[in-house]
């Protein structure tokens, strides 16, 4: 189907030429996408550098996992410090003296 679209000449779409490269079908597709979008190139080239030097692809998934662990770390205490809240200022019947 996405061959399809460079056959026909719908791929100028900028949508389906992302669609295209993430499909990877081909090198060669690869290629003629990345010399007909600068931002195609652009990541193609980044995909290049990360794929060759592992530690270069090591940093660029802690660079791109950082953001994700930061918000789970986040949630986290938050569940922690509503869960302490809730604990001073509503704690179990059972823990609460008669009057």
């Amino acid at each position: 189907m996405l061959r399809d679209a460079i056959l026909f000449g719908k791929a100028e779409d900028p949508l389906v030429q992302w669609m295209l490269f993430v499909d990877g079908e081909s090198q060669e597709v690869i290629k003629m996408l990345a010399q007909d979008n600068k931002d195609i190139r652009q990541a193609y080239s980044l995909l290049e550098v990360i794929s060759q030097d592992r530690i270069k692809r090591m940093a660029y998934e802690a660079r791109q996992a950082e953001p994700t662990e930061h918000r789970s770390r986040m949630i986290f205490a938050e569940r922690k410090g509503i869960r302490k809240v809730n604990r001073i200022f509503h704690p179990p019947p059972d823990l609460i003296s008669p009057p």
